[in-house]
């Protein structure tokens, strides 16, 4: 990815002996769960309650890329596959959609309809006009975030819900799923691309929104 700058952040408790941090002149950044979750929620073997604290990273920039650690790049991307001018996020939407989920299924599942209905609130609370029915699973694919907006989320708007999550050590059946979250949260506030089957990128009408600016 020659267009992206910045540094790789692997967020792990152990190193193994055969990497060398301190002599490496790579972008690699080790970065212990001790540094972005409070010491009353560890140990932690929850992905969700880790991935509702990575804005925390230390140093985070405001616009980042969030991998799981099954990921590969099998050709060559570039920043435009990800922000729109730089600056958008842009979300790659899923042909499946949520509202059709079993909720008996995978507690994975269960953590998307969860989420669904905390937007359903906030919507409501809010008064913002939202498809609710058009509500997609996101692509196992890196998902493009900004920082304030994960912020936003999580310390201002829903800070209930993510010390609840943080609490979580292990996957539970109340979690939310914080990349789909921080993702729905942008689109249905207009600040993203959405990007249907990749085969086109938009930014919402509003002369307004963050892709415009």
């Amino acid at each position: 990815m020659p267009s992206f700058r910045g540094h790789i952040y692997v967020i792990a408790d152990q190193i193994p002996n055969w990497l060398n941090i301190s002599k490496s002149q790579s972008q690699l950044r080790v970065i212990s769960t001790k540094e972005i979750i409070d010491n009353k929620y560890l140990p932690t073997f929850n992905s969700h309650a880790i991935e509702a604290n990575l804005h925390k990273i230390p140093h985070l920039k405001e616009f980042y890329l969030y991998f799981n650690d099954d990921y590969i790049l099998g050709r060559p991307v570039s920043i435009e596959d990800f922000f729109l001018h730089g600056r958008c996020p842009v979300i790659y939407g899923d042909d499946r959609l949520t509202s059709n989920t079993n909720v008996t299924l995978n507690i994975h599942k269960k953590a998307m309809l969860n989420t669904n209905f905390l937007l359903d609130n906030f919507s409501s609370d809010t008064n913002t006009n939202v498809n609710k029915s058009d509500r997609r699973f996101l692509p196992h694919a890196p998902h493009p975030l900004r920082k304030s907006i994960a912020e936003e989320v999580w310390f201002s708007k829903f800070a209930e819900v993510h010390r609840e999550q943080s609490s979580h050590r292990f996957r539970d059946m109340h979690d939310v799923h914080p990349a789909y979250f921080t993702s729905r949260y942008m689109i249905e506030q207009a600040n993203v691309c959405v990007e249907q089957r990749r085969m086109k990128s938009a930014c919402p009408p509003d002369g307004k929104d963050f892709c415009n600016q």
